[in-house]
This record gives C-alpha cells, structure tokens and sequence, in this order.
C-alpha cells in the first residue's frame, strides 16, 4: 500500500497489517508504510516486545 506522507489511515487491508486501530503511520523514503505507529504509544516496537514477553510467559 503506498500513500502520501502524512497522510492517516484510517483503514487497511487487514492481509497487509493486522493492527486496523493504528492510525499513525511511518512512511519509508518510496512512500510506502514502514510501520504502524499507536497514538498513545510512540514506539510501535515496544509493543510488539510486550506481546513477545507475554507469549514467553503463557508457554512457560
């Protein structure tokens, strides 16, 4: 999916990122989503950390 920089999406094809509620959006230098960025949480990485984390708990 490629958009304009700083543009918001509001919608996604779900294939593409599984995170529809996101609305913040990186865009990379060709104009395509780097990443998907929460508004209430600046670093999308530290996000996909926690669940990491989470998983590693279940299973033990």
């Amino acid at each position: 999916m490629k958009v304009l920089e700083g543009s918001t999406i509001t919608s996604v094809d779900e294939s593409t990122i599984d995170c529809r509620h996101h609305q913040l959006v990186c865009i990379d230098g060709e104009g395509y989503i780097d990443r998907v960025v929460d508004e209430s949480e600046p670093d999308f990485s530290s996000i996909k950390d926690e669940a990491v984390k989470a998983d590693q708990l279940i299973s033990l």
